[in-house]
C-alpha cells in the first residue's frame, strides 16, 4: 500500500564510445578508461512512501530487490546517513525499457537517479560532490549517471568523471540480442585473456584528451570486450556485420554487452534499418544521443493516480 503522492522521473541509458580495461585492482574492480554518452532511451521510475513497514520494489522485469541489491543498498545507505528517515519506508516502481544485462547501464542509471531524486524529495541536502561520493560506494557506472553530464570521460574504477564539451549529435540503432551478458562473466573472461597476452597499460586521461575531437567521435570507437564476446559468441559478430551491410557507418558493442550499436547517417535511415531488422526477427530500436543537459524534472501526482 502506498500513500497518495507519486514522484515520477526518467532514468536514461548510456553508450560507451570508447572502453579500455586495465589491470584488476586490489578492491576487485578493474581500472577503465571510457567515453560515455547518454542516449534518449530511458526507464520510468515512480517513487512513493510505503505505508507498510517494509520497502516495496516493483518492476516489469525480474530484477534483484533484496537488501543486497543495488536498490536495497541505496535505501540502507541513506538511512544510515540520515537517522530521521530510518522509520520511513519507500516504494519504487520501475517501468523498464532498458533491458537488463544489455551494457546500457540501466540498473546504474536507476540507482543514480533515485539517489538524486530522493535527496531532493526527502530534503537530505547532499551537495553534488557528496552524491557522487555516495554513488561510487554503490557501483562503478553510477557516478557518471549521478553527475548528470550527457558526455564524459570516465577513469579509475568509474568514479572519476570529467565532462566533455561538444557532445556528438548522432542517430543510432540499438540491437538487443536475445542473450544478455553478465558483467562479472565478461571481466573474468577478460582476465583469462590477459594472462595469455601482454596487455598494454591504460593511456592516461591527460594523454587521451590531447588529440580527442568529439566531432570525429567515430574514429575513437573501441571496446576491449568485443574480442572476448565475439570469440565466445559468434552470433554477435553477425549482428555487427548485418548493421554494416544495412548502412551503419560504425558498429560497436556498448559496455560489456550485449547491445550492439550502429551509427546511422540520419533519422530516415535509422528508422529504415530498424524496420528491416525487425522483419528479420531481430529486436531493435533507434534513438539519438543526448547532447545537452536534461533537467529531468520530477512529475508529482497527488491522489494515488498514475502521473
Amino acid at each position: 500500500m502506498k500513500n497518495d503522492t507519486i514522484y515520477r522521473f526518467r532514468s536514461y541509458a548510456k553508450i560507451n564510445w570508447f572502453l579500455k580495461i586495465g589491470q584488476q585492482r586490489t578492491d576487485g574492480y578493474h581500472d577503465i578508461l571510457s567515453v560515455m554518452q547518454l542516449i534518449n532511451f530511458y526507464d520510468i521510475i515512480d517513487f512513493y512512501f510505503n505505508n507498510q513497514n517494509c520497502d516495496e520494489i516493483q518492476c516489469n522485469y525480474e530484477i534483484p530487490t533484496g537488501k543486497k541489491s543495488l536498490l536495497g543498498r541505496l535505501f540502507h545507505l541513506l538511512r544510515e546517513l540520515n537517522p530521521h528517515i530510518k522509520e520511513r519506508y519507500f516504494g519504487v516502481k520501475i517501468i523498464k525499457n532498458i533491458p537488463p544485462s544489455s551494457g546500457l547501464g540501466g540498473a546504474s542509471s536507476n540507482v543514480a537517479n533515485l539517489l538524486k531524486k530522493m535527496n531532493e524529495i526527502l530534503q537530505l541536502s547532499f551537495e553534488n560532490e557528496k552524491l557522487i561520493e555516495l554513488s561510487a560506494k554503490l557501483g562503478s557506472d553510477i557516478p557518471f549517471f549521478t553527475t548528470g553530464y550527457p558526455f564524459a570521460i570516465i577513469s579509475g574504477k568509474g568514479e572519476k568523471v570529467i565532462p566533455l564539451h561538444q557532445p556528438p549529435e548522432k542517430y543510432i540503432v540499438l540491437v538487443f540480442p536475445k542473450v544478455g551478458i553478465d558483467t562479472s562473466w565478461a571481466y573474468r573472461e577478460w582476465d583469462i585473456e590477459q594472462e595469455q597476452q601482454n596487455c598494454q597499460n591504460l593511456p592516461s586521461v591527460k594523454n587521451f584528451l590531447i588529440d580527442f575531437n568529439p566531432s570525429q567521435i567515430e574514429k575513437y570507437i573501441w571496446n576491449d570486450f568485443e574480442k572476448i564476446v565475439y570469440k565466445r559468441m559468434p552470433e554477435f559478430a553477425e549482428y555487427k556485420k548485418t548493421l554494416e551491410q544495412m548502412g551503419c557507418s560504425s558498429v560497436f558493442m556498448t559496455g560489456s554487452g550485449s547491445s550492439i550499436i550502429g551509427v546511422a547517417p540520419n533519422q530516415e535511415k535509422a528508422v529504415d534499418i530498424v524496420k528491416r531488422l525487425n522483419q528479420k526477427g531481430i529486436h531493435s530500436r533507434w534513438s539519438t544521443t543526448i547532447y545537452k543537459v536534461d533537467s529531468n524534472p520530477i512529475i508529482v501526482k497527488e491522489g494515488g493516480e498514475e502521473p
